[in-house]
């Protein structure tokens, strides 16, 4: 049994060997194994040939059909690849009420039949932060504040969610600069306080930062003699950095 990917060939599969009579009167006892590689219990008979089909319900990736003769090897598609979302086994209804393996081992096989594969969303965690509750806060899409006290709120979700969030000033924002926003490498990802994105099939870590801004701190020395001495201005900070400074004439 194969699926096909694109380009990629994928054998899929965990072996279950049935012995299928070919006829109603030649009536021979079989076991099947399920998706997971249980024994799921004894096979009932059938009287021709069928062929089993498979819907994967992922655009690109197929399986190939398996025709049933009389001791007929089966090999079921397993562990298939799907971004976002875990393999849960086979089913011959779309509502996902009876697997394949329950099926065949309860009923006669009497006419072709279709298995529907069953996918279950993984769940991945967004950790948000901001790096200065000082400067400012985030709003989600719903306009709720988050992540204001500068502790990461976490969010989980599934692939594919639409996330939007806007970065706030707090009140004194003269005193800080809005930089972007940042993911867990400390790579810039948004430059504008508005950040709408699809998550990905991963966790994802997520901080808005602010600066402070830069300012001039000037130093006054009423003793200088030399004017060029009188005043010097400090320039290498920004509002809310801690520093120490010792100007060339303190010692005088």
């Amino acid at each position: 049994m194969h699926c096909y990917s694109g380009k990629v060939t994928r054998l899929l599969a965990v072996a279950a060997v049935l012995a299928l009579a070919v006829a109603l009167t030649a009536l021979a006892a079989c076991n099947i194994t399920d998706d997971k590689g249980g024994n799921g219990g004894t096979l009932r008979p059938v009287e021709n040939f069928y062929t089993i089909s498979f819907e994967t319900g992922v655009q690109g990736v197929e399986c190939d059909d398996i025709i049933l003769t009389s001791s007929t090897q089966i090999i079921l598609p397993d562990n298939l690849y799907r971004r976002g979302y875990e393999f849960a086994g086979w089913y011959i209804d779309e509502d996902y009420t009876t697997t394949l393996s329950d099926f065949l081992i309860s009923n006669a096989v009497s006419e072709n039949i279709v298995a529907y594969a069953k996918w279950e969303p993984v769940e991945y965690t967004l950790n948000i932060s901001v790096n200065n509750p000082k400067a400012g806060y985030i709003l989600d899409d719903g306009n709720e504040k988050i992540a204001e006290d500068g502790a990461e709120e976490e969010i989980a979700f599934t692939y594919g969610t639409d996330f939007s969030f806007t970065a706030v000033d707090q009140t004194k924002s003269e005193y800080y600069s809005f930089m972007g926003w940042y993911d867990e490498d400390g790579n810039q990802v948004q430059g504008t306080n508005e950040y709408a994105f699809r998550a990905p099939a991963e966790d994802v870590r997520l901080q808005a930062r602010w600066r402070g801004v830069q300012l001039k701190i000037y130093f006054h020395n009423d003793r200088a003699t030399d004017a060029a001495e009188e005043v010097v201005a400090v320039t290498d900070y920004r509002y809310g950095d801690t520093f120490t400074y010792v100007p060339d004439y303190a010692a005088d």
